[in-house]
């Protein structure tokens, strides 16, 4: 979570019902971080092999 978004005032406490959701909110963040970068992966990965398909396509029909 970015500081300048959370409330100015008192600092959050470890242990504490809004340190433990920030903790959450970290926790999700970083899980959603993870999974956009392996959709990120298997699309990238995914194209990769249409372009090779399509390059074998074409060999094959100038042959």
């Amino acid at each position: 979570m970015d500081r300048a978004a959370r409330p100015q005032g008192r600092p959050v406490r470890r242990g504490t019902a809004a340190g433990s959701l920030l903790a959450n909110v970290s926790r999700f963040e970083a899980r959603h971080a993870e999974a956009l970068m392996l959709h990120e992966k298997e699309a990238l990965e995914t194209f990769e092999d249409v372009e090779n398909a399509l390059v074998s396509y074409g060999r094959e029909k100038t042959r």
